[in-house]
């Protein structure tokens, strides 16, 4: 519902009529996904143990979102306007929700052209979130529920 949503606001924002690259759609947010469930689990295993962390977590999740580019793009407002070296830039690019989020800009707006790196690292990404998620939570089965 969202993403149909999300849909018809490009189209209206911006004039950008759906493209054959919209079929990446489901890809990205699949890719998304298991770097979701990795981080999760990750989590999960971190909040067990940690009482506290229930109360941290939207303060570093919501910092995390806004140093994301979710709300600017990451080449625009820092390098050009900023006038920041690109190296700058390159750091907050191996943030794994810029990856996403950059990813999926790419797709949907067409002036928007689709960098070779944001495959490589929403892959990256989410093969190595789920991997080192569910290794990280299984480490730790043993000890969830025994107060």
């Amino acid at each position: 519902m969202s993403m149909g949503i999300l849909m018809v606001l490009v189209v209206v924002s911006t004039g950008a009529l759906p493209t054959w690259f919209w079929l990446m759609i489901p890809v990205v947010l699949l890719l998304q996904t298991m770097f979701n469930v990795g981080a999760s689990l990750a989590m999960a295993r971190m909040g067990s143990s940690m009482r506290d962390m229930n109360q941290l977590l939207p303060f570093i999740m919501r910092t995390w979102l806004y140093a994301s580019g979710v709300f600017f793009s990451i080449q625009e407002k820092v390098v050009e306007s900023l006038h920041m070296p690109q190296w700058v830039a390159n750091i907050m690019y191996a943030n794994p929700a810029a990856s996403y989020i950059e990813f999926m800009r790419d797709i949907l707006i067409p002036e928007h052209p689709v960098p070779t790196w944001a495959w490589v690292s929403c892959v990256f990404w989410a093969v190595f979130a789920l991997a080192f998620g569910f290794w990280y939570f299984w480490r730790a089965e043993e000890r969830y529920g025994r107060g």
